[in-house]
């Protein structure tokens, strides 16, 4: 009697450990299954709006009878709640491009005037790429001299935003982002980019005459091309090209911004497709014609996930 006892529980805990470990391949296999769904989900929009990135900034200028550098949408798949803001990269002022013709010291009041523009008052914390060749000017007060060579001194925002906190570091990227980029071959659309960022990005090239009338003929011109607006600056010709290289009427840069939700975790991810950042020489300009953009050959998908 008690060893039968005794062999009904022990069939009682084997079958209750079965059953436990069943209950936990189940949820296993759903949180599985649910993890894909978001991969999937997540994947499949950045690889269709960035193709897409041109045409749906283009479709939102449309409806709104303006210029725009960023447009949204959103979408409801399962339980993911996903939403997307694709941005013209090129319609905001680079990073690299300041820091490669201002140097350290002249970038970083430039990037705080962005960062109270956005209302981001993080600390700023310069930390460029050590291969990034720039070599101080002894003629300009320990300032960069070109030409300059490597690889973009910046690539991701924690070698801007000082945080200790990733949720944070994320939360001031994004804001600094509206006027700002890390990617691109360093010039400016004109086009589409703020007054502001206009003005910031051309402040170390041409005097705030010259960059009001820049903003003058594009507003009451908008349909012409840059060469165009250029001339309102009345330059030498000399002048134009150095300006000029800078500028671009075009885009080839362009990133999303992904957000998935599902009432308990949020993920984000944050992906571009681009040229490379391009060194400039400005006592040779170059000669690529301003209106036309860079061959798209890209820097890949970069992309930086979250998860919180």
């Amino acid at each position: 009697m008690l060893w039968t006892l005794a062999l009904l529980m022990l069939a009682s805990v084997v079958m209750l450990d079965l059953t436990r470990r069943s209950a936990r391949s189940a949820v296993q296999a759903v949180q599985a299954q649910d993890e894909l769904q978001r991969r999937w989900a997540m994947t499949s929009c950045r690889k269709a709006m960035l193709r897409q990135a041109e045409a749906m900034l283009a479709h939102a200028e449309e409806e709104k009878h303006t210029a725009v550098t960023a447009a949204s949408a959103s979408q409801q798949l399962g339980e993911w709640q996903l939403e997307v803001v694709v941005s013209d990269e090129q319609a905001k002022a680079n990073i690299n491009s300041l820091y490669a013709t201002l140097g350290a010291q002249r970038t970083i009041p430039v990037v705080q005037r962005l960062a109270a523009a956005a209302s981001v008052f993080a600390q700023l914390n310069l930390r460029p790429d050590p291969r990034a060749a720039i070599e101080p000017d002894s003629t300009n007060e320990g300032e960069p001299s070109a030409p300059q060579s490597g690889p973009p001194p910046f690539s991701c925002w924690e070698q801007i935003v000082e945080s200790g906190d990733p949720n944070r570091t994320q939360e001031q990227a994004e804001a600094l982002a509206r006027g700002l980029t890390l990617w691109g071959d360093g010039r400016l659309n004109v086009r589409r980019a703020t007054p502001e960022s206009i003005r910031l990005f051309l402040e170390s090239h041409a005097s705030s005459v010259q960059i009001a009338r820049l903003l003058q003929a594009r507003q009451e011109r908008p349909d012409e091309k840059l060469e165009q607006w250029m001339a309102a600056l009345e330059l030498t010709p000399e002048e134009s090209a150095a300006i000029g290289q800078w500028l671009t009427d075009q885009s080839s840069c362009y990133s999303v911004r992904i957000t998935a939700r599902n009432g308990q975790r949020t993920y984000f991810e944050w992906a571009a497709i681009g040229p490379p950042f391009v060194y400039r020489d400005e006592s040779e300009p170059t000669t690529q014609p301003a209106s036309q953009p860079a061959t798209p050959s890209p820097i890949g998908t970069q992309v930086y996930r979250m998860i919180w």
